[in-house]
């Protein structure tokens, strides 16, 4: 099959080809991409996974955010994708939407002082009737009518946005059934105990300091997302770390600490 000029494959392997090994210098090869999108994702890649992407014989899935994000990230800081125009002209070639400003922050890229803000308006009409809604500013739902302005339905449930085009960005938490949604929170609920009982001096501090970091970043990816492979495989990961040093600190699992009570 003739791969067509300008395909996602094409501009990805040029942008690899253009960055820089940040460790050894040096072009950066199919191989130690994978390495550095496993560093960055927690996802183990290969450098088959890379080949197939640059032929254009695989395609990673719309849905698939964290790993688009990801990808952008490495390229992002080794110099193949120095501008927010590449970065979206390389997912344009995979009909991927375009970045968001939370996904641009992610990568390392400023985005606008819009898209960072993206609020309901502050002269929206009061919200008084009994429908769930979205709200981006608390990242929560809550009780309220519908208004004429940036509101849209998805699964019965009426989500508040900024900006029309960008309505599906925010609709991840959509997705998330109520037994994930209360297995995040009580994770969150968890490594704040698991820190309460542990001594600011002890080595071990400051790994769980780092793991509560990662474990907030995925649960805010699952909000955002709604909670793909990609995303879930890494929160097990973070988990059986936590798990790891809950009990040769406390000698008690960690999912102990996450019990309601």
């Amino acid at each position: 099959m003739t791969q067509k000029t300008n395909s996602f494959g094409e501009l990805l392997s040029r942008c690899r080809r253009n960055s820089t090994d940040p460790v050894r210098g040096g072009p950066l090869t199919q191989e130690r991409l994978a390495e550095l999108l496993e560093n960055t994702t927690g996802i183990k890649y290969s450098s088959v996974t890379i080949s197939n992407w640059e032929r254009d014989d695989s395609q990673i899935h719309k849905d698939d955010r964290p790993l688009l994000v990801g990808l952008l990230k490495v390229l992002h800081m080794c110099g193949g994708v120095k501008t927010r125009e590449s970065a979206d002209q390389l997912l344009r070639a995979g009909n991927y939407r375009h970045l968001n400003g939370q996904e641009l922050t992610q990568i390392g890229m400023p985005p606008s002082s819009e898209e960072s803000e993206k609020v309901y308006p502050d002269n929206t009409p009061p919200r008084t009737g009994g429908e769930t809604h979205y709200d981006l500013r608390q990242g929560t739902f809550f009780q309220g009518d519908t208004t004429a302005h940036g509101d849209f339905m998805l699964g019965g449930k009426t989500y508040i946005y900024g900006d029309m085009k960008d309505s599906t960005l925010y609709a991840g938490e959509a997705n998330l059934s109520q037994s994930t949604a209360d297995s995040l929170s009580s994770y969150t609920q968890g490594v704040e105990r698991l820190l309460a009982q542990l001594d600011r001096g002890q080595p071990q501090y400051s790994e769980v300091l780092s793991y509560q970091r990662q474990l907030a970043d995925n649960i805010q990816q699952a909000r955002l997302y709604g909670d793909p492979q990609s995303i879930r495989v890494a929160r097990t990961e973070i988990i059986a770390n936590l798990n790891r040093l809950s009990l040769d600190t406390l000698n008690m699992p960690f999912n102990k600490l996450c019990a309601p009570g």
